[in-house]
């Protein structure tokens, strides 16, 4: 007995340490901060003597917004640069100190303390920013501002003028989450700075000594205060090892034009300034080892005050600034860095993460034990311009699944979750409604008491509605429809393909929702959900009625051409190397549907392609390809009797979009493939619609076409990301050099070779091969297919 009491009461404090170590102790809750950055509505100028300052209508639309979808807390920029606070001697004066918060500061900074509380968001106060050394600021800000930064004695002046009336008279201030001394002050250093936007020439030894002083400062004067410092990079955050070392160019060489474009733009975005890829990476790249410089022990060693310390971590990551998924929090939980304090991610773009979905993400930190998440930003000025919405659905997600650490302030009554799925169904089906509500909370739906959590099957034989109503702290009031379609409303009839020679197949295809409606196609009696295969010899028209209870029709017509006229691509089956994360061009079957107002758009990536199954062998003498606004700028069309050996009809390396048309062919074939070889802009390839016309193959037709000018074939990896294992696919056609050996290789981002997957001769066929990544550690790598002159390169990603 004593034995099980002493485990059960071990296991309790265990759990308890765990949750300190991965949560943000506020008001008395231990908090996951589930937000983002305001940062500021006016850069350095929301607080002090500006007389527009603060815009409260922005900073209430903001709070309200966050609030209203699960957020619990903002970030906040306040001297930021130190150009309107604080309030410096005359900027003509020797001595350039710090004499008080500046007028209005204070007052300014509690009238957007309350708003924030009265929307029940918590703050993190940023002091200062790298951006107080940024050189367009002019030598007689940077000057007084590299004083206070090197010279404690001017540095205890900001302490003792500006910093302790503030703190003093925002003492304990129910919105103040935590103060934060900098905003990556690495990049002023010495160590990391960036000497194309700063004067980086402050040494980390004496950024450590401020940051000591400040947070000593703020914990004397409000005993409950917490602080943070906002790190650019892991680099500068932990002892373990990642990227020991850099090496800018090999970096660099390893980019796609793409991806060297994102970086600048990132860049621009993030801190204003346009520079290079090259010029980026040699300024953000570090050559220095892995080194916490705000550990407890590291920041007293430099200022010597022993309540100078971090109550928490916060960290930044980019992957166009990073480059690298050994710096990334989203693929490392936060007990690899071996950190004593709890971590939170305060600034990231919600853009996919080395194949970690931006939907994922804010779940991924959560899940991964870090401490907070807070998306880069409010303020807009991500290149993504999808931030605040992207943002507002992580969050509430996340708040809807995990509120228990996420709300400020718990109220009975508050609904968490209430929805129905799916929110359609045909008459005899089920839906399922699921919801959450604060514990305590009193509720009933449509009248039925429920607890404080559930799920109910239901299924009405009309549409419904389905009303929750709570009682407590906050009563709430909730409403859900479920549609119950009628029988015999027809969802779909369609014709594949509604163009053909005559006497060729077409398929019809319908579905009519169900419940004993009455259905005939041509005044025959068929099913509700069926098919037919139809061969009509002149153009046709096809009526499929119904009555139930609702009566409905809809009428196709399949057109009988000339069989040089009939479009072969049509409707097919057609596969694509990627598709583009939207649900307008996602679907490679817009290429072929007929239809120029839709289109198909691969990844931001080059090397793609694109494939049709025309289902029949056929004599095809003429393609087009009709592109989108993002076009290949070189590209390369192959045909197919087997998808195996592919005979090569075209290779382009100066396209220009439009129409691109290849007449006058003479080839047999069952496949088409499109090599997106490079493409004319930074975004993906894009293809309204791939048509091809020839007569049906009904004896064999000896294909004279030179076979020399057939190609190989490289697939893309499949499971890809994968662990540890992956499969590869390539073939070798009919009439290859043989006698040329065939090696498939696998390289690091560097260029480095890691592994021989195949060298030796092979003959003519289609091959698979399977490669173990155990050995490796996680990242991006190439796999490279050479033959003679014909060479082929794919990206994977191995996580671990």
């Amino acid at each position: 007995m004593k034995i099980f009491l002493y485990t059960s009461v071990l296991i309790i404090c265990l759990q308890l340490i765990i949750t300190a170590q991965n949560r943000i102790e506020y008001n008395g809750r231990q908090l996951f901060l589930n937000g983002s950055n305001v940062a500021w509505v006016n850069f350095g100028n929301d607080i002090g003597p500006d007389q527009s300052t603060p815009n409260m209508t922005k900073f209430q639309q903001i709070f309200q917004t966050v609030h209203a979808n699960g957020g619990n807390s903002l970030r906040l920029w306040l001297h930021t640069a130190g150009t309107k606070t604080p309030q410096f001697s005359p900027i003509a004066s020797p001595d350039g100190l710090v004499t008080g918060p500046g007028e209005n500061t204070i007052s300014d900074l509690k009238k957007i303390l309350d708003l924030a509380y009265q929307n029940e968001i918590g703050m993190m106060l940023c002091l200062w920013s790298f951006d107080m050394m940024r050189t367009s600021n002019g030598s007689a800000y940077t000057g007084r501002a590299r004083l206070m930064l090197n010279d404690t004695s001017a540095t205890m002046k900001y302490i003792n003028n500006a910093l302790i009336p503030m703190v003093e008279a925002l003492k304990e201030h129910p919105a103040i989450l935590s103060w934060e001394v900098f905003n990556e002050p690495e990049g002023m250093s010495v160590e990391f700075g960036w000497p194309t936007i700063t004067s980086a020439d402050i040494p980390m030894a004496n950024i450590q000594r401020f940051i000591n002083l400040v947070a000593g400062a703020i914990h004397r004067t409000d005993p409950k205060a917490k602080v943070t410092n906002g790190s650019w990079s892991f680099k500068a955050t932990t002892d373990i090892p990642t990227l020991a070392k850099e090496n800018p160019r090999e970096i660099l060489e390893s980019l796609s034009d793409e991806q060297k474009e994102k970086i600048e733009d990132v860049v621009k975005a993030k801190y204003g300034v346009n520079l290079s890829a090259e010029k980026i990476l040699e300024e953000f790249s570090s050559n220095a080892n892995n080194f916490n410089y705000y550990r407890d022990d590291r920041l007293i060693a430099a200022g010597g005050d022993p309540y100078g310390y971090l109550d928490f971590y916060t960290v930044h990551w980019y992957s166009t600034i990073d480059g690298t998924i050994k710096l990334s929090p989203f693929h490392y939980p936060y007990s690899f860095w071996n950190l004593d304090k709890p971590m939170v991610m305060a600034e990231f773009f919600m853009v996919d993460a080395f194949a970690i979905p931006y939907t994922e993400l804010y779940q991924n930190l959560y899940d991964n034990g870090y401490a907070g998440a807070m998306s880069w930003s409010w303020n807009g000025d991500n290149p993504n311009s999808s931030s605040n919405t992207r943002t507002i659905a992580a969050m509430l997600d996340l708040w809807q699944q995990h509120h228990e650490d996420i709300v400020l302030n718990p109220k009975t009554g508050t609904i968490y979750i209430f929805k129905i799925s799916p929110a359609a169904i045909e008459k005899g089906d089920s839906a399922l409604i699921t919801w959450e509500l604060e514990d305590g909370t009193t509720a009933t739906i449509n009248g039925g008491n429920i607890a404080n959590s559930g799920s109910l099957y239901v299924n009405p034989s009309i549409s419904t509605y389905y009303e929750l109503k709570t009682y407590g702290d906050n009563p709430s009031t909730s409403s859900i429809r479920l549609e119950v379609h009628p029988a015999g409303r027809i969802f779909s009839f369609a014709a594949l393909p509604n163009q053909v020679e005559a006497g060729a197949r077409s398929l019809l295809k319908w579905n009519v929702a169900k419940g004993g409606a009455v259905v005939t196609l041509n005044e025959v009696l068929v099913g509700d959900k069926d098919s037919m295969e139809v061969f009509p010899t002149q153009t046709t028209s096809y009526k499929l009625k119904t009555v139930g209870d609702v009566t409905d029709s809809s009428t196709i017509t399949i057109t009988v051409l000339p069989s040089l006229q009939v479009n072969r691509t049509l409707n097919k089956p057609v596969w694509s190397s990627s598709n583009e994360d939207n649900p307008l061009t996602n679907n490679p079957a817009y290429a072929v549907d007929g239809d120029l107002s839709t289109l198909w758009s691969s990844d931001y990536a080059d090397a793609q392609w694109f494939k049709i199954d025309l289902v029949d062998t056929f004599a095809i003498n003429k393609i087009i390809i009709k592109w989108g606004s993002f076009y290949a700028q070189t590209f390369r069309v192959g045909a197919s009797r087997d998808d195996k050996a592919y005979q090569l009809l075209l290779t382009d390396l100066n396209a220009n979009g439009g129409n691109d048309t290849l007449n006058n062919l003479s080839v047999t074939s069952r496949y088409i493939k499109i090599m997106l070889d490079k493409r004319a802009t930074s975004y993906g390839f894009s293809i309204k619609e791939i048509e091809s016309y020839g007569l049906r193959v009904t004896t064999g037709i000896d294909n004279s076409t030179d076979v020399t000018q057939q190609i190989f074939s490289l697939s893309q990896n499949y499971p890809n990301p994968f662990n540890p294992t992956t499969k590869i696919k390539y073939s070798i056609p009919v009439g290859a050099n043989c006698n040329s050996p065939l090696r498939l290789k696998v390289y690091d981002v560097l260029g480095n070779e890691v592994a021989t997957l195949v060298n030796e001769e092979k003959p003519a066929g289609e091959y698979e091969v399977e490669f173990n990544g155990s050995a490796l550690s996680s990242g991006v790598y190439f796999y490279q297919l050479t033959s003679g002159e014909f060479i082929s390169t794919k990206k994977f990603i191995l996580v671990k």
